[in-house]
């Protein structure tokens, strides 16, 4: 499979993240793009998060730790409202969430949770999270839960973990988390064991697609294997050499695009909507900026999708990268020339009509 028959090549773009003094990162924890504006959290090195615009210029960054209003103690999770100009901040360990106006970095309100949660997604004026167990004999009977906006509170609750996460509720999650879609216009949610695809429509959270495989892991695989305290559990996983790991989704009008693991190793699948026909394959060639380059090698992550393309960064944390021959290309020298000021980049990749 190859990125050109996903994305336009003349339309896609990199651009270079803003090396001024205050917009440095450590590593990009988490991207996503929303209202024009490229939002990235640095959640180990600083501890905050930081607004571009599309061309890489900072703008502002947003929260610091503390215990006053508008601080928290650690960013875990972010998601935003386009339409009511909102950015959510998650911190788990004190289980509030912080929230504030997207367009000038100001303080709103905080709301207290009222259970534990890791990760957080804002559609269609409703707040949905996370809702894993930590403990044997506090099991979780739901995987998703919708909290009120303001007073943190259990709506409404989604998702047995028995049915469709082989009976998994640990916070384990997929790579890049839970939900799917970073977009503020979609919702697709999925856990880590779960071969379900989940939406939100009205007041219902509804199964969307499901893939079919005797590949797939099941609950007799993970009988006996503890994530919370055995450091070796997820080794233990991977061994199974089964199907898992729902990640990197893509939709589009005519396509639905996405990653999943099998022991260690990512497969690529592409579902074409109108003849109902699935590519399946091991190896993804990145054949728009690259030479039909192995696409894991790249260390590019997604960073999520707007209604015209798709957007991947280049971490920081990531920059060794650079010094190997498949970013030898003079088209590179921009990002190869700023040595140890690099600070990212950010890859755009434009639909395919």
């Amino acid at each position: 499979m190859k990125f050109t028959s996903m994305f336009k090549q003349d339309k896609s773009s990199f651009f270079l993240l803003d090396t001024t003094s205050n917009a440095m990162i450590g590593e990009i924890s988490k991207m996503t793009v929303c209202n024009n504006h490229i939002i990235i959290s640095d959640q180990w090195t600083r501890n905050q998060i930081l607004i571009f615009d599309k061309t890489g210029h900072l703008l502002y960054s947003i929260g610091q730790v503390g215990q006053a209003p508008g601080e928290y103690s650690q960013i875990t999770d972010f998601t935003c409202s386009a339409s009511d100009d909102l950015l959510f901040i998650l911190d788990s360990r004190t289980r509030k969430i912080m929230v504030y106006q997207l367009s000038t970095g100001i303080f709103a309100y905080s709301i207290d949770c009222m259970h534990d949660c890791f990760h957080i997604h804002f559609f269609d004026g409703k707040l949905y999270t996370d809702h894993p167990t930590f403990f044997k004999g506090q099991e979780s009977k739901h995987l998703l839960v919708q909290i009120d906006i303001n007073s943190g509170e259990i709506i409404q609750s989604y998702i047995e973990p028995e049915k469709y996460n082989q009976g998994f509720d640990s916070p384990l999650s997929n790579t890049g988390g839970p939900f799917l879609s970073s977009n503020a216009n979609q919702f697709k949610y999925s856990q880590i064991f779960a071969n379900t695809i989940f939406t939100a429509s009205d007041e219902e959270v509804l199964p969307y697609l499901t893939l079919e495989s005797s590949q797939w892991i099941c609950q007799k695989d993970l009988e006996g294997i503890d994530v919370n305290n055995d450091p070796k559990g997820m080794f233990k996983i991977i061994q199974k050499d089964k199907y898992y790991g729902l990640s990197r989704y893509i939709e589009t009008k005519k396509s639905i695009f996405c990653s999943i693991q099998k022991g260690d190793n990512f497969y690529y699948l592409c579902y074409e909507k109108a003849n109902g026909n699935i590519l399946f394959t091991p190896l993804l060639k990145e054949d728009v900026f690259f030479n039909d380059t192995n696409f894991e090698y790249l260390r590019l992550r997604y960073g999520g999708s707007d209604d015209r393309g798709a957007y991947f960064y280049l971490s920081p944390s990531s920059a060794r990268v650079l010094s190997e021959d498949i970013y030898k290309d003079s088209k590179f020298d921009v990002i190869r020339n700023l040595g140890d000021n690099f600070n990212g980049a950010i890859f755009y990749y434009e639909f395919k009509e």
